[in-house]
Parts: C-alpha cells; structure tokens; sequence
C-alpha cells in the first residue's frame, strides 16, 4: 500500500505544521464546549511538546490544561510523514480517537488511579471527551528541571526526594492495582524505537537526517534479535566522529565493542 503524496523510492507526504496544531485546536475548542455548554472557552496559550498537542485553556473562569493526541505517536513522527500526508491521517485519527484504548484513555485513567494515592501529587482530570481530547487542572509548584537549575548544589537531594515520591509505585502489590489495559507501553523504549524506525515511516525518519547521517562507509553491527521483534542493523561509527577503521571480517569499527552477538559476527581476538 503507498501512502498518500508519495511514489516509489520517495518519502511520504507529511503534515504541515499548521495543519496539526490547527486541527488539534479546532478538537479542544469542540470538545470544551461539549463537556462544559454553557461556559465560555478561551484557548490561552500552545505549551510547546512532543508527545501530543497541550494548550491551556479557560473554560468559564477556570483555568485548565488540553491535550490531544495523534495515533499515538509523537508530533515529531507525525510531521515527518510516518503515518502519510494529512488526508491519511486525519481518516486514521478518527478510528483511533473512539478506540477504547486510546493514548489518552490510558492517561486518564493513570492519573485518577495516581490521584487516589498518598504520593505524587499529580494533575486532576477534570473531563474527557469522547473525541479524545484529555483537560486536566494545573498543579502549583516549581519543576524538578527549575529546581536542578536554581539549585545545582543540591542535585544529589532532590533527585533523592524525587524517587523517594516514586519509589512506593514501583512495588509489586502497586502495579498489580493497575490493569494491563491501562498501561502506557508505546512510551518505553523498545516501542518508541520500533516506531521510530521500522518501515516507511523509518526510512524518511533516516532520510531526513541529512548530512549527520551515517554514511556508507560507516561501521556497522547487527545488534541481537529480541524474542519479539526483528534484528536491527545499526551503524555503530560515523567517519565524522571517530577515526576507528571499519574491520572488513566483521563489518564494525576496530572501536565498537563486542556485543555478544553470533560467533561468526564477532571479531578475532587477538592476545
């Protein structure tokens, strides 16, 4: 199947800017006055992210926060054509906005459960509506990244006390509280590294990296399949940033290290 905008050997079309921010905007507007009627709604300002579109909001007075997520995928991915040009990702964002396991469904429902325990002190959902737009209500307090910058000297105590709110969520009988449905798992690392590169979308993702690419001559390794997935051929050096010369018996630089791959990937040894 070819994506929209795009031919053979070329990268799909992606969306415009406008066009994301736009759209999103327009679905948070709809969606405010749907859960609030008869309230006036007011788009404050665009909070710059990557994960999804975030706007505050007022709505009758009360400050809020709005988010709205594409397919669950990141805006950087969604503008660089991973999912096709703006037709198709419009007709895909509709399927995936009434899925009952939607990316903010999930959300939703993980800070109401954070929100009914003692610590962290997280955002209270104030609604979600059925086009898949999350508001929740601001939390008053500095960052852990301002505090890290106002104070660099005492680093070591505040990432202490920082895992110390979090340590307790990390216990058996705490995740055993949170259903399977209502886990995040497109946003570990595994997940966000397939959906960065595999197929079209990954193709366009390394074609648009330009001249900090790897280039051809560059080291490469094939890093070991996981049970779940495919085995990822990955340059390991770029001329540009090292010197090391490309061993010809193994395919890798002389300074990448062994990774235990197949006996006949790894390089000779030599006492």
């Amino acid at each position: 199947m070819m994506l929209e905008g795009s031919s053979p050997g070329a990268a799909p079309a992606a969306p415009t800017i406008e066009e994301v921010l736009s759209f999103a905007q327009n679905e948070v507007r709809t969606a405010a006055a749907g859960l609030w009627p008869t309230a006036a709604v007011e788009v404050v300002a665009h909070v710059p992210g990557v994960t999804g579109y975030v706007c505050r909001v007022r709505v009758g007075g009360r400050d809020l926060y709005a988010k709205y997520a594409y397919l669950g995928i990141s805006l950087v991915s969604l503008s660089r054509g991973a999912r096709g040009g703006w037709s198709c990702v419009r007709r895909a964002q509709r399927a995936y906005a009434a899925r009952p396991d939607a990316l903010l469904v999930r959300e939703a429902a993980q800070l109401r459960f954070l929100a009914a325990l003692d610590r962290p002190r997280v955002c209270a959902v104030a609604g979600l509506h059925p086009s898949g737009v999350l508001f929740t209500e601001p939390v008053a307090g500095p960052t852990l990244a301002s505090l890290l910058r106002d104070r660099p000297q005492d680093t070591a105590a505040l990432i202490e006390s920082t895992w110390s709110e979090l340590d307790h969520l990390h216990r058996p009988q705490t995740v055993r509280t949170l259903t399977p449905g209502d886990a995040i798992a497109e946003r570990g690392i595994a997940s966000t590294f397939r959906r960065k590169f595999e197929g079209v979308g990954g193709s366009f993702y390394l074609d648009r990296l330009g001249d900090e690419r790897c280039s051809a001559c560059a080291g490469y390794a094939v890093l070991p399949r996981p049970r779940d997935g495919p085995s990822w051929s990955m340059a390991t050096s770029s001329p540009s940033m090292s010197s090391s010369r490309t061993d010809p018996r193994t395919g890798r630089c002389s300074s990448t290290p062994d990774y235990g791959g197949p006996p006949d990937r790894r390089p000779t040894r030599r006492s």
